[in-house]
């Protein structure tokens, strides 16, 4: 068949039919009340399945089969997700976590700046380099956010530091398979001249744009003072990056993370380019001895206007700047686990402190015994909080804000702990919000780990081997199963010896192997196929065996059983699952060809280079982008555009290497808008909210990176 034929039948119009199942996700994503990703992925999955049957005309078979194949491929991140999840809740539970604080506030000394960019920038990297498929989001964003800083803000964070990592992902299977596979004859040379090119584009973008990054959740007042330990840590890593990559595609992204997270240690000890930041600047008070004084730091305060519609003006008067505090003597759950159970807005006030003997003379200096009295009354009478929009069962909520805000997470108890609460939503709707003013609106969580005294005393060989585990055990076992020569990796993907081996009628044909090989083959009578390497992907090794490494060892000190984590992933997972395979499918009806028509991905890029001509380089990094966001992946966004690339480059005279690198910059910043990468992080993070809003917030560094990787790689394009 003619290749014309292959194509679409009107031209250019192609591209924009064919883009629009990608305009309609685009559109139900962003609008002001975005639809849930778990019914707008399966929606554009369905539009252009009906597409490619009605418009394109191809075989009917071939699109169903995709369709089968997509809610098979979604196991692959579905288990990565879950092992995630596990892993990290087996840190919590066996109090890894805890030390790990501890120790990086040691380190730290608690400076948000150290913080980011030991945990955010140089520890993702190390992750990326050995896993890939956006780990380093899932596993880093909890382990910021246990720090004390915000959800939203930390999977933000997070997203955009991902983009300068994954042009190499797991040892450069982006490169080597990605675009090694789709141009089979391009040659070893060839493929180190594109990652080299790519790295230099994303170095130089991340040395301007990272302390940006790091004001998403450092206050710019804090960030300006250490920016010297900013710059200084990202060339700990971008330097050996750019250097690696000049001779080998599979360990830059790896090493270069080892060496940045070593050197960055170094300078955090050191003190070296970190200013001071607030909390050294402004020490606590010493607490007042008269009774009439300001309340502890501790407790949340803010400055309330007393008084309902109808009060005398001297009433009101005499009551409007009284601090109000609500605080529980009970026992309640881990900070961790409580914070899973309720989602309140960070302005919301919720503070999280050690015991003190001076909490009840505190609450009698705000004059807040009273309330107390009332909550505990009508406890029994209080419902569970729910979400709700109206102003007036707002203001019934906040009557009790104490029963109404704790009852629903005050589930289970621990022993020595206190919390102080400001329901400050409630408190605003109660209240005339003309006559609301809180004292400070910052957006950070200040904890204060019930752990650090027992963590706190010095270290010891026990606690730096075995409450690390979980971390050093999972980059141990990815580097031992993803390095060649040492024979794990392809012993993990053997296809024989089969233990099945059978026929499935038109459904396909079945196989697994006897190391956990899972594969479908000939799915409806048609050639594509499908396979899933239990032993492989990163979910029993590493996650899943890191995890369960430090609650056999430290069962004694558990905080939940194998059970109550197994189930607690399993629900988590559920929501995930779904959009995940809503997104799988439409990857595989844009990437798959059949017998009568050529990838819908094909036809977009061949029919855009034929029509813009030259502008097609504009366009280069957006379609890396856009693999990524509707794959979740570098690896899937080379392997459906990166032939259009090159098909692009020889018709228009242009150096290929260099016009694939621009789209491999550009997939590896689409790592921060994907849906899939989004879905991940907020489910690991527990973080219940639009992925629009994400979207929205991480589009402002992606195009910095357009700009300035285009501009970077033109030379080398017309070379």
């Amino acid at each position: 068949m003619e290749s014309a034929d292959r194509m679409g039948p009107w031209g250019f119009g192609d591209a924009v039919v064919l883009l629009s199942p990608i305009g309609f996700l685009v559109a139900m994503v962003l609008k002001p009340n975005p639809m849930p990703t778990a019914k707008s992925l399966w929606l554009a999955a369905v539009l252009l399945f009906v597409l490619k049957l009605w418009y394109l005309q191809a075989s009917p078979l071939e699109a169903c089969a995709c369709f089968v194949k997509g809610v098979l491929q979604a196991l692959t991140p579905c288990s990565i997700v879950a092992g995630a999840i596990f892993l990290f809740d087996c840190m919590e539970s066996s109090q890894c976590l805890a030390w790990m604080k501890v120790q990086l506030r040691v380190v730290t000394d608690s400076h948000p700046v150290a913080e980011v960019m030991l945990i955010g920038f140089c520890f993702a990297f190390v992750v990326e380099g050995a896993s890939g498929f956006g780990t380093p989001a899932a596993l880093a964003a909890p382990m910021l956010h246990s720090m004390g800083h915000p959800k939203m803000e930390c999977v933000v964070c997070l997203l955009t530091f991902n983009t300068f990592m994954t042009i190499f992902g797991a040892v450069g299977t982006p490169v080597w398979f990605g675009i090694g596979e789709v141009v089979p004859d391009y040659g070893e040379e060839n493929l180190m001249q594109v990652g080299f090119n790519a790295a230099i584009a994303l170095s130089i973008c991340a040395i301007l744009i990272v302390p940006f990054v790091v004001n998403i959740i450092v206050p710019w007042s804090d960030l300006k003072k250490s920016l010297p330990f900013v710059f200084m840590s990202t060339l700990s890593i971008v330097v050996p990056f750019i250097g690696l990559a000049f001779v080998n595609y599979e360990f830059p992204t790896l090493a270069s993370g080892i060496f940045g997270l070593l050197a960055t240690t170094l300078l955090t000890v050191c003190r070296v380019g970190l200013g001071a930041h607030s909390k050294e600047e402004k020490p606590e008070a010493p607490e007042p001895e008269a009774v009439e004084d300001e309340p502890k730091k501790e407790i949340s305060e803010f400055d309330l206007e007393k008084g309902k519609e109808g009060k005398e003006e001297k009433e009101e008067k005499e009551e409007k700047d009284v601090p109000v505090a609500v605080t529980t003597d009970l026992e309640i759950v881990p900070q961790s686990e409580m914070k899973s159970e309720i989602e309140l807005d960070p302005l919301d006030g919720v503070t999280f402190s050690n015991p003190s003997g001076d909490v009840q003379k505190a609450l009698a200096k705000v004059g807040a015994s009273k309330i107390m009295a009332q909550a505990k009354a009508q406890e029994s009478e209080a419902g569970a909080l729910k979400t709700t929009q109206s102003k007036k069962s707002l203001r019934d909520k906040a009557v009790n804000p104490h029963v109404e805000v704790c009852k629903k997470t005050l589930k289970k108890f621990h022993k020595n702990r206190h919390m102080a609460v400001m329901p400050m939503r409630l408190w605003k709707a109660h209240h005339s919000e003309d006559s609301f003013e809180a004292r400070s609106r910052t957006h950070k969580i200040h904890i204060d780990d019930a752990h650090l005294e027992h963590f706190n005393q010095g270290l010891n060989v026990f606690d730096c081997v075995f409450r690390t585990m979980p971390l050093w055990l999972t980059v141990l076992l990815l580097i031992l199963t993803r390095i060649e020569p040492i024979g794990l990796k392809s012993a993990l993907r053997l296809k024989e010896p089969m233990i099945v081996n059978g026929d499935l009628g038109t459904l396909g044909h079945l196989e697994i192997s006897a190391v956990g090989r899972f594969s479908l083959s000939n799915i409806l009578g048609t050639n594509i196929g499908w396979a899933y390497e239990l032993l492989y992907i990163p979910f029993i090794l590493p996650f899943v065996v890191a995890g369960c490494a430090p609650l056999l060892v430290l069962r004694r000190e558990l905080d939940h059983s194998f059970g109550e984590i197994v189930h607690a992933v399993l629900h988590r997972i559920k929501g995930p699952a779904i959009a995940l395979s809503g997104a799988l499918m439409l990857v595989e009806l844009l990437r798959t060809s059949d017998h009568l028509k050529d990838a819908p991905a094909i036809i977009i890029g061949t029919r855009l280079s034929e029509t813009l001509s030259h502008a097609f380089v504009a366009l280069s990094f957006p379609l890396g982008a856009l693999g990524s966001f509707f794959s979740g992946s570098t690896t899937v966004s080379n392997l459906t555009f990166t032939q259009v690339q090159k098909m692009a480059a020889d018709k228009l005279g242009l150096t290929s290497n260099a016009l694939i690198a621009l789209q491999l910059c550009g997939a590896s910043s689409g790592n921060a808008f994907c849906l899939s990468n989004i879905i991940a992080a907020t489910a690991v993070i527990g973080l219940h909210i639009p992925e629009g809003i994400i979207v929205k917030r991480v589009l402002k560094p992606v195009f910095a990176q357009y700009l300035i990787c285009t501009l970077v790689l033109l030379p080398f394009i017309y070379a």
